[in-house]
């Protein structure tokens, strides 16, 4: 009886395939026997669930403007170039990008066995785990608004630099003092707020424009905003 449902199952599906389904193995080996066994496993995937559904694993360096959106030192330089340039539309980007990312896992269990029994065994399993990752990255820099550094890449950058800042650290110094010498009528004057306000905005300006070029820390500035 058994074996006509069986068959009745088989004409219902027609010549729909039937998806084969690997178990592991539930029978013990013989009593005084030793078996072993391995089930060699091969996992590879390129994409990753996101919020926004899913995505390739490359996505966050992949588009026609890489940039802050996912790379917080650039996201950190845009807002600096906003705030030292008084754009604030400016988007910093390293141009277009294109990365492909596919990840490999292999995992081979190894299991030895020991019967006991015909019905009871002992045994160990050692996996043996391999991982792969496969990347391939193209930047284009059509678009870009960020180039390199220029105290990594031109002689005498760091002088020129050294040179801006020590002039800028004075002016807002030579400001400040006057401020403090009651120049400007203070505390009280309105020439007195605007004094205080463009020394304000000129520090604020100072330290926007010291990160940007040097970074902060010891996590350096490898880009730049580009003039042109």
């Amino acid at each position: 009886m058994r074996t006509a449902r069986l068959i009745l199952l088989c004409l219902l599906a027609g010549e729909a395939p039937l998806a084969a389904q690997a178990v592991e193995r539930t029978d013990t080996p013989r009593g005084g026997a030793v078996r072993i066994t391995f089930e060699p496993v091969i996992s590879t995937w390129d994409h990753v669930y996101t919020g926004a559904g899913l995505m390739p694993l490359g996505y966050p360096l992949t588009g026609d403007s890489v940039g802050g959106a996912h790379i917080p030192q650039i996201a950190r330089m845009e807002q600096d170039a906003r705030t030292a340039s008084g754009v604030a539309g400016f988007v910093a980007s390293l141009g277009q990008g294109l990365l492909s990312a596919r990840q490999e896992r292999r995992v081979t269990p190894i299991t030895l066995e020991l019967g006991l029994t015909d019905r009871l065994s002992i045994g160990v399993t050692v996996p043996i785990v391999r991982v792969a990752t496969r990347t391939s990255y193209q930047l284009s820099p059509a678009g870009a608004s960020l180039g390199a550094n220029p105290l990594a890449t031109t002689a005498g950058a760091d002088l020129e630099y050294g040179d801006f800042f020590t002039q800028f650290n004075s002016a807002l110094k030579s400001l400040s003092d006057s401020i403090t010498a009651g120049h400007y009528g203070c505390p009280t004057s309105p020439a007195c707020t605007s004094a205080m306000t463009l020394l304000a905005r000129g520090q604020t300006v100072r330290d926007a424009l010291s990160r940007t070029a040097y970074g902060v820390g010891s996590a350096g500035s490898p880009y730049m905003p580009r003039a042109d």
